[in-house]
């Protein structure tokens, strides 16, 4: 550069110092923009710690992602100034890059169990997440898409592992949010995996008693499942997928009586008036060699009046009662010593105002001696075995007197009508002083007929019921073509 006298250097010559110098300052500059543009792709993610306080040492529901940092938030630049202030921004810069690619590192460090964009895990995989040496995990979430309560887990005492102690469901996918910290920083990631759909579901087929219905004092809830439930770990498991509710909460339990059978009752005869509410929902209920349950159920409904009828085989004869009363005191004929009724408390499984009852059902051909083919009127169910309460017209003379049937309690046919009028399903009938012992599996007997020793009922839980049951309305049949039927005949208040 040339200078005039006295060492002062040109206008021109001044004018172009400057402009280099402004060069130097945009290139600092530019340089520094590209870096921070850098940092500002290497934090997005939610890799980056917090700008918040120190995290909190409790595990949340959902972990949040900390503000990424972008190039505006890491670089500050000026558009006019010294070099030094371009110099500073880049110092800035490089250093938020450093904590950004340390964060990044210390997330790609922690070990996942399943890993990160796995599918078709099975559900019994157990969640575990590992921090790196001289790390630590600070919070973890597991949820799944869809919603509902995050998988149960627990951190290790020195928070190096994270282990779920819940179950996964099948055919779902997760989100793993976890927070890992050590003494320079603390980051956030994330990853998702999917657990396989189930091999085979297992439902409920069917479900008694139906909602809004009035049941006798006897009556149980009976689940029936579409497949067998073997082990006595998954029988156990699903009670807690169930859920009772009482309006006058009373204790009683839970019995499988076959692997696809499973009874509720109360301990003792339900109190009349009570209001039953049944609910449960299968899914997660591991039912083992791959089926898991599916599928909702529920149900309501309340409790009728205590309607309870003793018949004595010996003394030939039947007693009504009516929520303690006894209204009727009636002649019978039971069966005969050939086939005797069986023994034992029986609730009444049904009514039907005509069947035809064909001996060779129960055993006996037709043609046999004591054989029938019979239309029968009046009949109340008491027993899957075939036993009814029903309309004798043949045997009059023998009732009171001599059991002469194959298993039936036999009465006339207007005591016949009225029984069958006053009858609901659940009413209990006692059969006492016969010779035959009730039946295990007898849809009729088996709740009621046997000791505690016997049929060991696994105790429930019971929740007051907030709510009433809504009773659906009831509508009367006409009396089936050619049964005897007396419109005077009434059952009694």
């Amino acid at each position: 550069m040339s200078t005039r006298a006295g060492g002062r250097p040109r206008a021109s010559e001044a004018a172009g110092a400057s402009g280099m110098g402004t060069l130097v300052v945009l290139a600092l500059v530019a340089g520094a923009l590209v870096v921070g543009a850098l940092v500002g792709v290497m934090a997005t993610g939610g890799f980056s710690r917090s700008p918040s306080a120190a995290p909190s040492p409790s595990v949340p529901s959902t972990v949040a992602p900390a503000r990424s940092i972008t190039a505006s938030s890491a670089l500050t630049t000026t558009t006019s100034g010294a070099v030094a202030s371009s110099t500073t921004a880049a110092l800035a810069t490089t250093t938020s890059t450093s904590k950004a690619q340390a964060a990044a590192k210390l997330v790609s460090q922690v070990s996942l169990k399943p890993p990160n964009g796995a599918i078709h895990q099975s559900p019994s995989t157990v969640v575990t997440l590992h921090a790196p040496p001289g790390a630590h995990l600070v919070a973890v979430a597991v949820t799944r898409a869809g919603g509902g309560p995050p998988l149960a887990g627990a951190l290790g005492a020195s928070g190096g592992q994270w282990t779920a102690t819940g179950t996964l469901l099948p055919g779902t996918t997760y989100t793993v949010r976890y927070e890992v910290g050590n003494s320079e920083l603390t980051a956030y990631g994330s990853a998702s995996f999917t657990t396989a759909a189930p091999k085979v579901v297992l439902s409920v087929a069917s479900l008694f008693p139906t909602p809004g219905i009035v049941v006798g004092i006897g009556q149980p809830i009976v689940i029936y499942f579409s497949r067998p439930v073997d082990t006595y770990a998954a029988q156990q498991a699903v009670l807690s997928h169930l859920h009772l509710a009482m309006s006058k909460p009373v204790p009683g339990g839970w019995h499988w009586f076959s692997s696809v059978e499973l009874h509720f009752r109360p301990d003792h005869f339900w109190p009349v008036g009570e209001q039953v509410e049944l609910t449960g929902n299968l899914s997660g209920w591991d039912v083992g060699g791959g089926v898991w349950g599916e599928g909702s159920l529920a149900t309501a409904f309340v409790v009728g009046a205590s309607h309870v009828t003793v018949v004595d085989v010996a003394a030939h004869k039947m007693t009504v009662y009516d929520n303690g009363k006894p209204v009727y005191n009636w002649p019978i004929s039971a069966g005969a010593t050939k086939w005797p009724t069986q023994d034992g408390v029986h609730i009444v499984l049904d009514r039907e105002g005509k069947v035809q009852m064909i001996s060779s059902t129960v055993g006996i051909p037709v043609k046999s001696p004591g054989g029938y083919d019979e239309a029968v009127y009046w009949d109340v169910h008491i027993s899957s075995s075939g036993e009814y309460v029903h309309a004798a017209p043949w045997d009059l003379a023998e009732q009171g007197y001599v059991n002469i049937s194959h298993g039936c309690v036999n009465i006339s046919p207007p005591r016949a009508e009225t029984f069958f009028m006053f009858s609901r399903v659940g009413d209990v009938v006692k059969v006492v002083n016969s010779s035959r012992a009730p039946i295990m599996g007898d849809q009729g007997v088996m709740d009621w007929s046997f000791p505690n020793s016997t049929v060991i009922w696994t105790p429930a839980t019971v929740s007051k019921l907030t709510s009433s049951v809504s009773v659906s309305p009831t509508t009367s049949s006409p009396p089936p073509a050619g049964a005897p039927y007396s419109p005077s005949t009434l059952p009694p208040a």
